[in-house]
Parts: C-alpha cells; sequence; structure tokens
C-alpha cells in the first residue's frame, strides 16, 4: 500500500467558524461550549447567545433574525457592522469591582446606547462622574486623568470635551484621528474639528490670563528676597516657572495638575511662593468654570443635566 494517504473529506457536521482567513479569534472570549460567534472588525468573540439577549433587546431582536442559509446553524457568525473590536473586548471583560481607565468607561457607554446595556451603563456612568466631575471642589488631578485614549464621533459628551482638551488636542489627533487595535480609523466631523481647535486657542488664552498671570506680572509687594545687582532669585524663578508652563505655548496638563515647581536650582522666598499657589488655585477654579464655554457648550450645570 502507498504511504500516501488521501485526504479525509470534511464531514457535513465537521464545524468551521471561521469567515474569512483575515479573521481572528479573541482568545480570551472563546467558548468552545458559545452557540454564536459575533465579528467586530475582523476579531470573532465565540459567546453564549442566551446571556447576550438576557442582557440587551436589541441583541435578542438581533439574533432571532434569519441567518444566511450558508451559515453554519449550531454557530451562527454575527458581523456587527461600525462596531470596534477593543469596545466589545472591553465590555466581555468587564469587572464590578475593577476600576475602568477612561477608554474602557467610553467603549461601554458607546455600546450601552446602541444595543443597549443599562447595568453596564449605569456603571460606567457612576465611575465617570468619580473620575471625571463637573465641579472643581471634586476634580482631584491624577496620573489616570491625563491618560487613555478614546474612540471618535459625533456625539461628544462634556467628559470627551474635557479630557479631549487636557489629553490630545494635538494637531495630529484632530486631523489624523485615532486607531483601534483593530486598524479601524476614526476621524473627526470637520464641525467637531473646528470646535476643538478654537475651543483649544481659547483656553490657551485662559490660562496664560487667568492661571498664569501672576508670573507676567511680576513679585507681589511683600517678596521677601534680597536681589542684587546681579541675580534677583525670585524673580528668575518666575522667569524660569514661565519658560516651563507657557513656552512654545501655554501647557493645559499642568494647568490641571500641580502648582508648577521652579525647576531645580531655582530660589523663590515663602511669600513669593504663597502668592503663586493663591493665584495658580483660583485661575484653575477661573479656568475650569469656564472651560465648556471655551468650547461652545453649555454651563457645567446645562451639561450634567444632558448627559443624564
Amino acid at each position: 500500500m502507498s504511504e500516501d494517504r488521501v485526504a479525509k473529506r470534511p464531514r457535513e457536521d465537521d464545524t468551521d467558524v471561521s469567515v474569512e482567513p483575515s479573521t481572528k479569534r479573541c482568545e480570551s472570549v472563546w467558548y468552545e461550549d458559545g452557540n454564536i460567534i459575533l465579528q467586530a472588525e475582523k476579531t470573532q468573540f465565540r459567546v453564549h447567545k442566551s446571556i447576550l439577549a438576557a442582557h440587551s433587546e436589541v441583541l435578542r431582536d438581533m439574533f432571532s433574525l434569519p441567518q444566511p442559509v450558508e451559515q453554519d446553524v449550531a454557530c451562527p457568525v454575527v458581523l456587527l457592522e461600525h462596531d470596534m473590536a477593543d469596545s466589545w473586548e472591553a465590555v466581555f471583560h468587564y469587572k464590578q469591582t475593577i476600576k475602568f481607565p477612561f477608554s474602557l468607561i467610553r467603549s461601554i457607554i458607546t455600546l450601552s446606547h446602541k444595543y443597549p446595556f443599562p447595568h453596564l451603563y449605569k456603571e460606567a456612568e457612576r465611575q465617570l462622574e468619580a473620575t471625571y466631575p463637573t465641579k472643581f471642589e471634586k476634580f482631584r488631578p491624577t496620573s489616570t486623568f491625563f491618560s487613555g485614549s478614546f474612540y471618535l464621533d459625533d456625539t461628544m459628551s462634556y467628559c470627551d470635551i474635557l479630557n479631549t482638551c487636557i489629553v490630545r488636542i494635538g494637531k495630529a489627533f484632530v486631523f489624523d484621528g485615532t486607531v483601534s487595535q483593530g486598524g479601524t480609523v476614526s476621524l473627526l466631523s470637520p464641525s467637531a474639528q473646528r470646535l476643538l481647535i478654537l475651543g483649544r486657542d481659547r483656553l490657551y488664552g485662559h490660562i496664560t490670563s487667568h492661571l498664569f498671570g501672576w508670573l507676567w506680572a511680576g513679585k507681589p509687594a511683600n517678596c521677601k528676597c534680597n536681589p542684587s545687582s546681579l541675580s534677583d532669585p525670585c524673580r528668575d524663578s518666575y522667569r524660569a516657572i514661565l519658560e516651563l508652563v507657557c513656552k512654545p505655548v501655554p501647557s493645559i496638563a499642568l494647568a490641571f495638575g500641580s502648582f508648577p515647581k521652579p525647576p531645580q536650582g531655582n530660589k523663590i522666598c515663602p511669600n513669593c511662593l504663597a502668592h503663586g499657589q493663591e493665584c495658580f488655585k483660583a485661575g484653575q477654579k477661573h479656568v475650569w468654570d469656564n472651560l465648556p464655554g471655551l468650547f461652545d457648550l453649555p454651563p457645567w450645570e446645562e451639561l450634567n443635566e444632558k448627559d443624564h
């Protein structure tokens, strides 16, 4: 007998869950006993239809629609058009005990509006309010506040505007958009681009005049340093801070962070330091209170009601 064996023909009941060679499984969301495959972009998730249907009327109705004849009846593939793979992966990995990063909050809110998932939306909204408050008194600058990314659309809420103007308001972000893990490029509409660019310029002006205006005005009258003909420590420290926060453009991240300390090697007297801290704190409050208006949005109170 020849050692070459004829390849076995696949049985009719063999299951081939792939749609096209370019698709890939999400290994962390692939249950062998799952009875439906969701595909977002080129990523597939094998999950349990009954569990998803119990949490979303939209998905329940979607699953009840007749499937194409060529589909595997035991485990059909449902294409989720316009959805991003990492958004769905974030939802599947949701755990109530874990504090969400902004990207996860945004993903859950986006999908919860579309399908919806009421319990997920409620939890994401709670964490959103805790992380991105509308009142300055509740705001605490942290590293997580300045990190994370989100997917762009024209339904930007106040938290989107706030996170965008502080974190990613550069020209590359505004005009080139962002790329998801699945390779989808998300672009801002021309109206959103205009809003962010004009708002950014207004924000620069407010930061310069209201938040760091004390640096331009010079030392307070009660300055206790003893300047010589060759040096003036407090004046030099003011200039050093000015270089740090306002050149080449005002620092938006520093504006919503902690008081900028003079670079190493610069000294400042207690009175000048206290004066700067007082002006900085008052300036932060002013910029925060006026932030929505800089981006042609209603006041915080109205935005808070709208987002609820």
